[in-house]
């Protein structure tokens, strides 16, 4: 019965790589994890501006959330980010 449910937490796992663009999202929480570190406020306003509006890397597809209630590792990394962002400006 483990092997089985592990078995379908990889093959959902796989799934997510399908519905997002996960190396976009990678790459935009590293950039504002950078950002943060070195104080760039102007620079944080303007990544919250454009990816807030925005479906960076395709992470709004209902898709991803369908049948589940877990989101993305990567997905709520970078939420939490955001969020922290947020919160600091």
């Amino acid at each position: 019965h483990a092997a089985k449910m592990l078995e379908r937490g990889d093959r959902r796992k796989k799934k997510f790589s399908d519905l997002y663009n996960e190396d976009l999202v990678r790459a935009q929480l590293k950039y504002f994890r950078m950002l943060r570190r070195k104080g760039c406020v102007k620079d944080i306003l303007f990544c919250l501006r454009t990816d807030l509006v925005r479906n960076l890397g395709n992470m709004c597809n209902p898709e991803l959330h369908k049948g589940t209630l877990q989101v993305p590792c990567l997905i709520r990394e970078y939420i939490d980010e955001v969020g922290y962002n947020l919160r600091t400006v």
